[in-house]
């Protein structure tokens, strides 16, 4: 059971790169500001001021509802985006996917944890060896693409596969 989670876990790339990234991140700046209101707290010598703050720490938190941060940040990570099929090289198809949305090659590297030079070479085609499908796979993650779309994306990128039929 555990193997098959892990697996399953391990397949899931933005959900790896989340975990490794971003909630790390979060945690520590959650435990920042939460020192923070403590030393602020501790500085406080009328109980008048501590109320005070605890009135605006409540009006803040309900401001702060996660489920709104988080449709917040999904609203953000949706990035619908359309292969145009017309590219002499896999670098004009990335190149273009990234340039239909506000993404710099830095953003698309935290996005996805691909190092920011090898997009930069993938964009390019000056890498010396074609990139893994799981670099694709990665890079494919910033992204929206229908299910067409990605079907061609990926014939695109990968021609030897075999298609299946419909």
């Amino acid at each position: 059971m555990s193997q098959a989670k892990n697996k399953k876990d391990s397949e899931n790339i933005p959900l790896t790169i989340f975990r490794e990234h971003y909630a790390p991140r979060i945690q520590q700046l959650a435990s920042e500001v939460i020192k923070m209101l403590e030393r602020r707290f501790n500085s406080s010598l009328h109980s008048r001021g501590a109320y005070s703050l605890l009135s605006m720490c409540d009006e803040t938190l309900q401001q702060l509802d996660p489920s709104h941060l988080a449709q917040r940040f999904l609203d953000l990570s949706v990035r619908q985006v359309v292969f145009r099929g017309s590219y002499n090289t896999i670098g004009q198809a990335f190149r273009d996917l990234r340039e239909q949305t506000p993404l710099s090659i830095a953003s698309l590297s935290r996005i996805t944890g691909v190092d920011p030079s090898t997009l930069c070479k993938i964009e390019h085609n000056t890498l010396p060896t074609r990139p893994t499908p799981r670099t694709y796979q990665k890079i494919l993650t910033a992204y929206t693409l229908s299910e067409t779309d990605r079907q061609t994306l990926d014939h695109f990128l990968f021609p030897e596969r075999k298609q299946t039929p419909a």
